[in-house]
């Protein structure tokens, strides 16, 4: 397995840590590092000529240029006539729906890691790589494709809906948590039905569609349950899948 790894210019991220992420995540025995550049147009070259499925992308603080990286990988794809980069992991201090909704396009497999040491990038990094190989693509704590989640915000999801009985049998279970720790992450308006359920899809790789009615099938039972009226006095009648996410995050907000 050969990893190419692009580093932009900001020393907060990666840069000044480069030698030692290579050795740490080459010391795994998971990945080969192919390559470091700044330059994506070169690393699109490398990816051809090693044959390179993985790649890891900084994304420092100018949004633009993280777009126009991410436009390039998408042209590479729709274009070159070659599938590599399929996979890529992003570290980022936030995810980027740009991103997010542009590689599903082409269906790349991605996933955000938050600046840190190079030894926890490469742990996550690996982490990625064995679930990704076993279809399973979930990393404990995650909000659906975010590495380095808050255990104890995805175990307060967990406990309400247990209340709630809905049994993490359903298939709509890991979307809803997955949904309400991206509510909960974000500092800005979402719209589902273009950006949570897109990104959801592409970690089970369902169409959005899919995740809205698996959502939407466990709420006539929870609010069926004794314990609706105690958790959610407001909600009155059955509630819209949004409405029932954000009462979740807000709930969870206030504990």
């Amino acid at each position: 397995m050969i990893l190419l790894i692009i580093v932009t210019d900001s020393d907060d991220y990666l840069g000044l840590g480069r030698a030692e992420l290579k050795n740490e995540i080459q010391r795994s025995g998971s990945f080969l590092v192919g390559d470091i550049t700044q330059d994506i147009r070169a690393a699109l070259r490398s990816a051809t000529d090693l044959r390179c499925d993985y790649l890891v992308l900084e994304a420092g603080a100018d949004e633009r240029r993280l777009a126009e990286r991410v436009e390039a990988i998408v042209d590479y794809r729709q274009n070159s006539g070659h599938k590599w980069l399929s996979n890529i992991l992003i570290v980022s201090k936030k995810v980027s729906e740009y991103a997010v909704r542009r590689l599903g396009d082409v269906n790349v497999m991605l996933g955000f890691v938050r600046p840190s040491g190079p030894e926890v990038i490469a742990a996550n990094l690996e982490r990625f790589w064995i679930d990704n190989e076993n279809s399973a693509y979930s990393a404990e704590g995650s909000a659906g494709y975010v590495f380095e989640g808050d255990p104890v915000s995805v175990d307060s999801v967990r406990t309400i809906l247990n209340w709630l009985d809905i049994s993490s049998s359903y298939t709509g279970y890991r979307y809803l948590v997955d949904a309400v720790m991206m509510v909960l992450r974000s500092k800005e308006p979402r719209v589902l039905t273009k950006e949570i359920y897109p990104a959801i899809g592409i970690r089970y790789k369902k169409s959005p569609d899919s995740v809205e009615r698996a959502i939407r099938f466990l709420i006539p039972a929870a609010f069926n349950n004794e314990n609706w009226g105690r958790l959610f006095p407001e909600l009155k009648s059955p509630p819209t899948n949004s409405k029932f996410i954000c009462a979740l995050a807000d709930k969870i907000r206030k504990r």
